[in-house]
C-alpha cells in the first residue's frame, strides 16, 4: 500500500513484498471503478518504480492510498460482491470484465436466488464464507463487522479467494450501481446508529 506522495524507496520496499510473474496491478484505495485501476507489464525493478510513481503521481485525485496486488487472470471471468449488515447477507452482484484496465466494459448482474446463477456461481458457499468473515471482524474489528461488502473470485481449483473486503466508505461506490442501495439505505443506518448507541452506553 502506498501513500500519494510515495517515494521510489518505499515504491521498491512495497515490491520487494510482493512475487511478480508477467503482469501487476497497480489501484486507488478508494476507486471510481475501472478508471482507477491500472495493468502493467512487469518491467525491471528501476523501471517499474518510476512506471508505479507516474501513474500515482498523474492520477491522485482525492488523496487517497493506492494499493498494488499480483495480476490475477481469474477475476476476469467474474467477481461477486456481496454486502452483509450485522453479518447477514444483503445484496450482491457479480462484475464480469471483457478486460481490466482504464475504460474496460464490464456487465454488471444482481445475484438473485430465483436466478439460476445463484448456483453456478455458487453463492450459497459464498455467503457462509462471508459469515465466516463477519465472525472473525466481530472479534477483531467489530466496527467494520457492521456494515461490509466481500470481494471473491474462484481461482483455477475452484476455491473461492477474497479479492477484498470493503467497509462502508468503499463499498458505497459499487453499490450506486443499483437502486437496491437506496432500499438498504435505512437498513444499513439503522445498523450503524445501534452500533454507536452499544458502543457509547
Amino acid at each position: 500500500m502506498f501513500n500519494p506522495t510515495a517515494t521510489e524507496e518505499e515504491i521498491a520496499k512495497g515490491m520487494a513484498q510482493i512475487q511478480f510473474k508477467e503482469n501487476y496491478i497497480l489501484k486507488r484505495g478508494i476507486g471510481g471503478a475501472m478508471n482507477c485501476v491500472f495493468k502493467k507489464n512487469v518491467l525491471e525493478e528501476n523501471k517499474m518504480k518510476k512506471q508505479i510513481k507516474k501513474i500515482i503521481q498523474k492520477n491522485n485525485f482525492n488523496g487517497a492510498y493506492w494499493l498494488l496486488q499480483p495480476w490475477i487472470s481469474q477475476l476476469q471471468n467474474g467477481e461477486m460482491k456481496l454486502y452483509f449488515i450485522n453479518g447477514k447477507y444483503s445484496y450482491g452482484f457479480i462484475m464480469q470484465f471483457e478486460k481490466i484496465g482504464p475504460g474496460s466494459k464490464f456487465n454488471v448482474q444482481e445475484l438473485r436466488i430465483d436466478s439460476s446463477m445463484w448456483n453456478t456461481y455458487g453463492v450459497p458457499s459464498a455467503i457462509k464464507l462471508g459469515e465466516q468473515v463477519y465472525a472473525e471482524l466481530l472479534k477483531k474489528a467489530p466496527s467494520l463487522a457492521v456494515v461490509f461488502r466481500l470481494d471473491v473470485f474462484r481461482d483455477e481449483t475452484g476455491a473461492f479467494i477474497i479479492n477484498e473486503l470493503e467497509h462502508f466508505g468503499n463499498m458505497w461506490f459499487s453499490f450506486q450501481h443499483t437502486t437496491i442501495a437506496e432500499e438498504k439505505l435505512s437498513e444499513i443506518a439503522i445498523a450503524i446508529s445501534e452500533y454507536f448507541i452499544r458502543s457509547f452506553k
